[in-house]
């Protein structure tokens, strides 16, 4: 099998990449992850588990607690987590419907 992968840290032409990548090694950032998984992407998210509100930790455990990603907390085992993310039967992520607003303008107005 011939692996063909391209690591950055930033780019401004990420649905680029997005449209060409099978699997995204990716941040555990909520904006990062809901995108991938709208666009059905398989992830495997590694957390910043240095941050002080661990929301990037809390949110990595859950995705793949719930089976939308796996979740990396060790480099040493990224290689395998990515072949892992190959073969996983994912479940698919469908977007609900909020619609509040009315509801809060309601709220502020009281």
């Amino acid at each position: 099998m011939t692996k063909k992968f391209e690591c950055f840290e930033y780019t401004s032409e990420i649905d680029r990449y997005y449209d060409w990548a099978d699997i995204v090694v990716s941040h555990a950032g909520a904006g990062s992850i809901y995108r991938l998984l709208s666009l059905g992407k398989r992830i495997v998210l590694v957390p910043n588990v240095d941050r002080i509100d661990q929301h990037q930790l809390d949110i990595a455990t859950f995705m793949h607690n719930n089976n939308y990603a796996i979740a990396v907390y060790d480099f040493n085992v990224l290689s395998r987590a990515i072949e892992n993310a190959a073969a996983a039967d994912f479940i698919s992520f469908e977007s609900l419907e909020f619609f509040v607003a009315e509801e809060i303008i309601t709220f502020i107005d009281q």
